[in-house]
């Protein structure tokens, strides 16, 4: 449980830094590798490339709206994705899967073969309690026979 927090945390963090609320010219100097490593800015990049960039056509603007871009290039120049490589931002989607993926079979493998003996039923019951439940029955042919009428 703890775990799932510090990883929700830590995923909120870097949804702070992918480029949407902050552009990454505004990022702090210390905070500008959180723009790299964060697993959101890939896919982030990626959908506003593929859905800004080959619009030229000009957005309309209604009088009681204001319109701050008159096309897709503009979009993507203000949140500095203009040069996105959209093939390289999916092998490292697919690099950080990988590496998940792999983590979770290291761990599952390291709890399951090294503690073994010692991984306890959590529900607290006993050894004697689980036999009379997952004990076969001793039922002979000739037991039956004597039950039927």
């Amino acid at each position: 449980v703890i775990g799932i927090g510090l990883v929700a945390g830590m995923y909120g963090f870097f949804m702070l830094f992918m480029g949407f609320m902050l552009v990454p010219s505004d990022f702090p100097n210390w905070l500008k590798w959180t723009y790299y490593i964060g697993i959101h800015t890939y896919g982030f990049r990626t959908f506003m490339y593929t859905e800004f960039c080959c619009e030229n056509e000009e957005y309309e603007s209604s009088e009681d709206t204001s319109n701050n871009f008159a096309n897709g290039l503009e979009v993507l120049q203000f949140y500095e994705i203009d040069d996105v490589n959209r093939g390289n931002d999916m092998i490292v989607l697919f690099c950080y899967a990988l590496i998940l993926h792999g983590m979770s079979c290291i761990v599952l493998h390291f709890k399951y073969t090294m503690f073994k003996s010692q991984i306890h039923d959590p529900m607290g019951t006993d050894e004697k309690s689980c036999d009379l439940v997952t004990a076969p029955l001793n039922v002979t042919p000739e037991v039956a026979k004597e039950g039927e009428p």
